[in-house]
């Protein structure tokens, strides 16, 4: 093969990279945080039946024997406190647009969204000293939108079924979205790790991010997020039961990213395209 008919052959295939169809979509998503339209008991102390969320609206209700709404993810001190972390993976090379976490501020109305956050990405766990920010940094504002959702979060209304307390079900907790720009962040297959902090909207003081919620679990046993907290530490995030007697169970974070994958299809084209052209120059 002449020089210049490979060089042909790989400039054809290098073009026609940058120009693969591709569908700007969600490439991975951790996990549920709907439970439905009905909470599961009406939170009194004798568990009657449950309550309908308000219309066009579901729950966000955490399952029985847990205990947390959800974790500070908002500034406090001069630590760099608080912060959440979790894992993704991407099955494919993809490009990285945005992520979406969704949390809450306890009272706040509709019209009170998320105007503040910063993100990084990583190569690895972020308490972990081998490991390498990929994108982001503590300073810089990256949160580009924010929407209140049609879910409200709720504690357990049947935790009298474990020996824990029931709660009432209210309207006080509206899950509102947080949408970091990534900025088209190319990343191979393979495992990354995301942190965020999202600022809370004056007057109120703190933010709280809910952990994926399951209707038949308290937890899932992969789930690792953990948190930097006011101690500059990284600690896994807990959620210790109610009552104290049940044990402490690993959470994870609710969140989405999407992004672009190239569609395999493309990538033959182009690969067909490129031997064509060698075949016409040879």
């Amino acid at each position: 093969m002449q020089k210049r008919h490979f060089a042909a052959l790989v400039a054809a295939i290098g073009l026609g990279s940058m120009s693969l169809p591709a569908s700007a979509d969600l490439i991975f998503d951790n996990g549920p945080l709907e439970t439905g339209a009905v909470s599961r008991a009406s939170g009194a102390a004798v568990p009657g039946p449950g309550v309908a969320a308000p219309a066009g609206n579901v729950w966000s209700e955490i399952f029985t024997g847990n205990t947390s709404a959800g974790a500070t993810a908002s500034p406090s001190g001069a630590t760099g406190a608080f912060r959440l972390a979790d894992d993704f993976t991407l099955s494919a090379n993809s490009r990285i647009d945005t992520v979406t976490g969704y949390a809450y501020m306890t009272g706040s109305t509709d019209l009170q969204l998320f105007t503040t956050g910063t993100i990084r990405i990583w190569d690895g766990r972020p308490d972990l000293p081998t490991s390498n920010v990929l994108f982001g940094d503590t300073t810089t504002d990256r949160l580009i939108d924010s929407a209140a959702t049609n879910i409200y979060r709720l504690f357990a209304t049947d935790g009298s079924l474990v020996g824990g307390v029931n709660n009432v079900p209210g309207t006080t907790r509206r899950v509102k979205s947080a949408v970091f720009d990534i900025g088209g962040l190319n990343l191979n297959a393979g495992t990354y790790w995301v942190d965020y902090q999202i600022a809370p909207v004056a007057p109120l003081t703190s933010v709280f991010h809910p952990s994926v919620t399951l209707t038949d679990a308290r937890n899932r046993p992969t789930d690792n997020a953990i948190q930097f907290t006011t101690a500059a530490a990284w600690v896994p995030f807990l959620d210790t039961g109610s009552p104290a007697a049940l044990p402490d169970l690993n959470q994870d974070l609710a969140f989405r990213i999407d992004g672009v994958v190239p569609e395999p299809g493309a990538l033959a084209l182009v690969a067909l395209s490129g031997v064509a052209l060698l075949r016409r120059r040879a």
